[in-house]
């Protein structure tokens, strides 16, 4: 018995529109597999200029930190800041921004970007070795208050890193940290001193940033003062929540 001409046509189409609706289902499917989340690194470095002993950033060091490697679709920022004799200084920023999913992002296009941003970074950082480095005084701990502030509040990076090239020593109209008393003071009554910081720029909530703080000692007595210094400052971006490093050169962690 022969079907009707109607009947057959209407299960052509059921079979069409079936068919459309597996091929939108599938392309759905792909799609939803491609969108992979990739995170962002968001690095801030403050180079102390004041003292010549300090190390110079290094792209070698720094361009791991942002795993582009591991997965080229992840996005980056770099800010970069002095910290000299003033408490202002210039920015500069680089950024790659993530990448889309799979479908959308092209590898070829993509592997530029990240060559032209690590070009640039290294230029950039290959040049500050020109700079002129010593200074009378020091003005360190606000701009690296500032910066911490920035990061905990501004930034909406997955992963947010502080890198401090410096030995610590302020010198400013608020803090004179050469001096032995000074010294005795971080040591024996470290409130007192975080007070007398924090009037000049309190510190907010500082929960998931990596901080490092960057130094090699020249000699005994340097490393004697480092070492009060920094485990001042070690124990008061703690107590803020933050993750604090302290080292010769960046470990990527």
């Amino acid at each position: 018995m022969k079907q009707p001409i109607s009947s057959i046509r209407h299960g052509a189409k059921g079979l069409l529109y079936s068919a459309l609706g597996c091929s939108l289902l599938a392309i759905v499917l792909i799609a939803s597999c491609n969108e992979t989340t990739h995170h962002t690194t968001e690095v801030d470095i403050i180079w102390d200029v004041t003292e010549q002993h300090t190390p110079i950033p290094s792209a070698k060091e720094v361009l791991p930190l942002f795993a582009l490697s591991k997965d080229a679709a992840h996005g980056a920022i770099l800010r970069f800041a002095f910290a000299s004799d003033v408490s202002f200084n210039h920015e500069t920023v680089f950024i790659l921004p993530a990448a889309g999913n799979a479908i959308t992002t092209n590898p070829f296009d993509r592997t530029r970007e990240i060559e032209t941003f690590e070009q640039s970074i290294h230029a950039f950082l290959d040049s500050r070795a020109m700079d002129t480095i010593g200074r009378s005084h020091s003005s360190l701990y606000v701009p690296i208050a500032k910066s911490l502030n920035r990061l905990a509040t501004e930034s909406t990076a997955d992963r947010r890193i502080l890198l401090v090239y410096s030995d610590l020593r302020e010198n400013s109209a608020v803090m004179n940290f050469y001096t032995p008393q000074t010294l005795t003071l971080l040591h024996n009554d470290s409130a007192h001193a975080e007070g007398m910081l924090s009037a000049e720029h309190s510190l907010g909530d500082l929960s998931g940033i990596e901080i490092h703080l960057l130094y090699q000692p020249r000699d005994a007595a340097d490393d004697a003062a480092y070492r009060i210094i920094s485990g001042f400052y070690t124990s008061l971006f703690e107590r803020k929540g933050a993750h604090v490093y302290v080292s010769a050169n960046v470990t990527v962690q």
